[in-house]
C-alpha cells in the first residue's frame, strides 16, 4: 500500500467519524468511552503484535540507539516547547506544552509504521516511542 493510499483510507475514517457525529448516530460521551477502549484493548494487542516477527540480534543492538534518540529528541521538543510558550498564560501554557510533545504516536502512528515500513519498522518505531510513552503515562 503506498503513503497516497493510506491517507485516502485515514481520511475516510475520519470523514465517516465527523458525519457519524453530525448525523448523530453516535451519542454524547461516545468518544470518552471508546478512548478507554482503544487504549485498553486494541492499542495493547498492536503493540505485541508488532513483536512477532524473527528479529535478529541486530536488531536488538539497534535498541540502544533508539531509546537514546527518543530522549535526545524529547528533550530537543522541551526545550523548544519552554522557548515557545514563554509569555502565554499558564493554562494555555500547559495545554499547548502538552500539545507539542505528545503527538498522536501510538493511535495511528504504530499501524501506519507498520503498513509502510514492515515489521521491522513497527519494531524501531515502538523502540523508539518507548521513552516517550513512559514520560506520558
Amino acid at each position: 500500500m503506498t503513503a497516497f493510499q493510506l491517507t485516502l483510507k485515514l481520511i475516510l475514517f475520519v470523514a465517516v467519524g465527523y458525519a457519524a457525529r453530525k448525523l448523530r448516530v453516535i451519542a454524547d460521551g461516545f468518544d470518552k468511552m471508546l478512548s478507554k477502549f482503544l487504549m485498553a484493548v486494541p492499542v495493547p494487542c498492536m503493540i505485541i503484535n508488532s513483536f512477532n516477527f524473527d528479529f535478529s540480534l541486530q536488531d536488538l543492538m539497534n535498541c540502544p540507539l533508539l531509546i537514546f534518540l527518543a530522549l535526545a529528541a524529547l528533550a530537543l521538543i522541551f526545550a523548544l516547547t519552554q522557548l515557545f510558550t514563554r509569555g502565554m498564560e499558564p493554562m494555555l501554557r500547559k495545554t499547548v506544552r502538552f500539545a507539542l510533545l505528545f503527538t498522536n504516536f501510538t493511535l495511528l502512528g504504530l499501524p501506519v509504521v507498520a503498513e509502510l515500513y514492515g515489521e521491522r519498522g513497527a519494531f524501531n518505531y515502538l523502540i523508539f516511542t518507548l521513552p516517550i510513552r513512559i514520560v506520558f503515562y
